[in-house]
């Protein structure tokens, strides 16, 4: 199974690989994830999996109202592949998802690498 697409170094998810246990879908796709992986890297996930909702036990969650390129560019934020999106999508990104360790990461570029502006009154 080529579970990267086109070469490149990003996942589909389109299939099932390395012990996915779940799938999420948005729209019309399918995306085959790991409990585990999203319970540690996201509160809201955690919680979806550990309070009781009937996503702990669910083998496929389905994600209405959720566009699925955003859902794919969420999950190449969570997994750790090597991927390039807009500044605007991260941010959009880590905060749904609430994931503080990209969120303090932003926090910490922002920083380091940008500096106000002044301009004259």
């Amino acid at each position: 199974m080529d579970l990267f697409c086109n070469g490149d170094q990003l996942p589909t998810f389109s299939e099932p690989w390395n012990f996915s246990d779940t799938v999420l879908v948005a729209e019309d796709k399918r995306f085959h994830v790991h409990k585990s992986i999203l319970a540690i890297s996201s509160p809201v996930f955690n919680t979806m999996f550990q309070s009781g909702f009937k996503e702990a036990t669910s083998t496929e969650i389905p994600l209405p109202g959720k566009k699925a390129e955003k859902i794919y560019e969420l999950l190449c934020m969570i997994y750790p592949f090597r991927v390039q999106i807009s500044g605007k999508a991260f941010v959009l990104g880590a905060n749904q998802g609430n994931i503080q360790s990209l969120l303090i990461n932003i926090h910490m570029y922002v920083q380091a690498h940008v500096r106000p502006t002044t301009t004259a009154a």
